[in-house]
């Protein structure tokens, strides 16, 4: 009965060592393959930005990087990535940005129209 365990446990070895090439060893000819089925998205303009996600996949001006870090990117209609104080959001309500040239954005009283058709806003002063 021994006998017959150390027989078996013996081929067992020899054949797991044998037939299981270790993946690590880059000294044998096999080839592992990792089927992960992922594939890589086309991206058309050439921003870095995949057709699925890029609000404009023609123009690379349009992406989703934030270049000034002010929580807007291009597709979110930052109109200058390179300022982080000019924005598409209306902080104060009055209907303008700093994007739409809001000269303060924390006072709603202060916008770029001219309400009195002058050619002054009362971000020129005009009251």
């Amino acid at each position: 009965m021994m006998r017959t365990m150390w027989t078996a446990a013996l081929f067992g070895g020899l054949v797991f060592a044998l037939g299981c090439p270790d993946p690590q060893d880059d000294d044998d000819d096999t080839t592992y393959h990792v089927d992960d089925d992922t594939t890589e998205e086309e991206d058309l303009d050439g921003d870095g930005w995949p057709a699925s996600v890029d609000c404009d996949d023609t123009d690379p001006a349009l992406n989703l990087d934030d270049a000034d870090g002010d929580g807007f990117t291009t597709c979110d209609d930052d109109c200058d990535d390179a300022d982080d104080s000019l924005t598409p959001e209306d902080a104060d309500g009055d209907g303008y940005s700093t994007c739409d040239g809001d000269c303060d954005d924390g006072d709603d009283s202060l916008t770029p129209e001219d309400a009195d058709g002058d050619g002054y806003s009362t971000c020129d002063g005009d009251c």
